[in-house]
């Protein structure tokens, strides 16, 4: 229990000046979480399959370039896009490549590879490009962690004061029906409150102030559904491979797919429907 007091302590520390100050320091510390959650990716992947194991210093530098090319491109802007897809397209050739041409068990590593990249490369290029927003990007970030933690908070409070119906029992035993709706419930309740006292419009084409909520609330409702996607989706990655945490970099949390989770898949998420929201 010391040990996770005092980690959280240096975490907020370090995390909380860079998530305020934003730019190149933000970039920086997004850059070495994603390296190092695929890491931890490839090493859990090794342990069903030696081969990938092989690519544990490669996935990490390929996620690593997916944040900060995402971020030369849609922000520093001194990039024309095309050269994200042309990244992209070369990864998925290369990926498909490579098991075909060095390794027997082609589908298995070129999915392990693929994978990585995704859920650690390009989903971080996702969140992080979410404080990188100009003008309310630091709003819209903290609006994303605090639905976030406060799904996560009430989900468990709610959980084990009136679960009763198991949510998902193979693959999270102690989650509940009940706690999913609640966390959901005031994840979407508390959202909604921050970015209207924040006057943070995620819907500038509508007028009316009252339709503009109600879309919020919904909006948000939805994110709080893949925070919890989120979080059964790394407690079934690591139930398959019969491990206890991701990693161990944050002691008494784990790694930063331990500690980040949630954070990754629902940045993802609400950074691809609000630049979908604002296309249309």
């Amino acid at each position: 229990m010391k040990s996770r007091t005092i980690t959280a302590i240096v975490l907020l520390a370090v995390l909380v000046p860079v998530i305020w100050i934003g730019g190149i320091p933000f970039l920086v510390v997004a850059t070495l979480l994603s390296m190092i959650a695929a890491y931890e990716l490839i090493m859990m992947f090794r342990l069903k399959n030696e081969t990938i194991g092989k690519y544990k210093y490669i996935m990490p530098v390929v996620s690593g370039f997916a944040v900060v090319l995402h971020y030369l491109i849609h922000t520093a802007q001194i990039m024309n896009p095309v050269w994200y897809t042309i990244f992209i397209t070369g990864a998925f050739v290369v990926f498909l490549a490579l098991p075909i041409l060095f390794h027997k068990q082609e589908a298995e590593v070129m999915n392990y590879l693929l994978f990585t990249l995704f859920y650690t490369g390009i989903s971080v290029a996702y969140l992080s490009s979410i404080r990188f927003m100009q003008g309310t990007g630091l709003a819209w970030f903290l609006f994303m962690v605090l639905v976030v933690i406060v799904t996560d908070t009430f989900a468990y409070l709610v959980g084990i004061n009136f679960g009763k119906k198991k949510l998902s029992p193979d693959i999270s035993p102690k989650k509940s029906i009940e706690g999913a709706i609640g966390g959901s419930v005031f994840g979407a309740l508390v959202g909604t409150l921050f970015a209207f006292i924040l006057k943070l419009d995620m819907f500038p084409a509508i007028e009316s102030i009252g339709f503009t909520v109600v879309l919020t609330f919904l909006m948000t409702l939805l994110l709080t559904v893949f925070v919890q996607i989120g979080d059964l989706v790394a407690s079934k990655l690591k139930r398959n491979y019969k491990i206890k945490d991701f990693g161990n970099i944050f002691p008494g949390h784990g790694g930063v797919l331990d500690r980040f989770d949630s954070m990754i898949f629902t940045g993802m998420v609400f950074y691809i429907l609000f630049v979908l929201i604002r296309l249309v």
